[in-house]
């Protein structure tokens, strides 16, 4: 009985110490700086999506880069 609570002691003192040192470990959010260009070529289009209704949607062009 002692060496299995020996043991359960042991493996739970084992997750902790690694569960502590990966959320020490990370660093700040490193976000992306996105830029974009205008859009272009605008219009309007008319589309029937899965719920079979027609919807009025705003297309467009556009360039992103990092």
């Amino acid at each position: 009985m002692k060496g299995r609570l020996f043991l359960l002691l042991t493996l739970v003192c084992g997750m902790l110490g690694a569960w502590a040192t990966t959320a020490r470990g990370a660093g700040p959010a490193l976000y992306p700086d996105l830029q974009t260009t205008k859009p272009s070529g605008l219009y309007f289009d008319a589309v029937t999506l899965s719920d079979g209704l027609v919807h009025y949607v705003l297309r467009f062009s556009n360039t992103v880069w990092n």
